[in-house]
């Protein structure tokens, strides 16, 4: 099985977090740098790149600082269980447990994020009310785009990046800046790594895998002490047991506003933490 992942960076001073499992993409002279790995991603599906192996997928530079594990541990989760039409890795697992789905949690984080989320899907004729998408758990959850598909998904998700490349040029308002770990960037990155989620948790024709994360390993996940403190008590009340949706969706209301301001305050008496940068 042949697996290409490349790993987008933007500057020299990258190179040297670089994965030696990865190839190198080297992204310094793009054009919309605002894009951050769209465009990366968008040039490997118009290049037909995704066509010269197996699987295919783009990582940021940031994979190894974000996930704590290495390339080849990924490559050989691939490799260890075949017949999936994607893979990917959540670097940030314990985000499922504190919020309904991602396009809630991004509405916490970046203002308005949710109004473009719907006004893009409508556009891409796939949905028409955002608030009507399910639950996302670490099954389907996947921030910062970190993930590897083959021919069949690429040639179908490239779809989305085509319509997604035409709103993008006449939806100026989507690169105001909003809150960034490293202080401001432009609201389209977030949007963007939320389709891939959506696209899976709306698309039964998939079938996709997530790197697991043991107990240890989704604990450790968190950025601070009061995160952990409150993930064990969430993990103990086994809150995705309840069926009825509207009730679930009150329950994640009520964590996710202690969490965000929970990590607001840490944040603002702490700094960002490293594993973000």
């Amino acid at each position: 099985m042949k697996i290409n992942i490349y790993q987008n960076y933007y500057h020299e001073s990258q190179k040297s977090r670089l994965d030696s499992s990865f190839i190198p993409y080297n992204n310094s002279m793009s054009k919309n740098p605002e894009y951050y790995e769209f465009g990366p991603i968008l040039d490997l599906y118009e290049n037909k790149e995704y066509l010269n192996s197996d699987y295919c997928g783009l990582m940021s530079y940031k994979f190894n600082t974000k996930t704590n594990i290495e390339g080849s541990v990924f490559k050989e989760f691939i490799l260890n269980n075949p017949g999936y039409d994607v893979y990917f890795i959540n670097p940030h697992p314990q985000l499922s447990y504190f919020y309904y789905n991602s396009w809630e949690q991004g509405e916490f984080w970046h203002k308005g994020l949710k109004d473009y989320g719907e006004k893009i899907l409508k556009e891409i004729n796939f949905i028409n009310n955002i608030n009507s998408i399910p639950r996302q758990d670490n099954k389907t959850l996947c921030y910062s785009n970190f993930w590897v598909g083959n021919k069949d998904f690429w040639s179908n998700y490239g779809i989305w990046l085509l319509k997604l490349k035409e709103i993008i040029l006449k939806e100026k308002d989507l690169f105001k800046n909003t809150f960034h770990a490293n202080g401001s960037s432009p609201m389209f990155p977030f949007l963007f790594e939320r389709l891939f989620s959506t696209y899976l948790s709306l698309n039964n024709n998939i079938k996709y895998l997530s790197y697991p994360y043991s107990d240890s390993e989704l604990i450790n996940s968190c950025f601070f002490d009061e995160e952990k403190n409150y993930l064990i008590k969430i993990l103990n009340k086994n809150i995705d047991l309840e069926k009825n949706m509207y009730v679930l969706k009150n329950e994640y209301a009520i964590i996710s506003t202690n969490h965000y301001e929970m990590s607001k305050n840490n944040f603002e008496m702490n700094g960002v933490p490293k594993s973000t940068c």
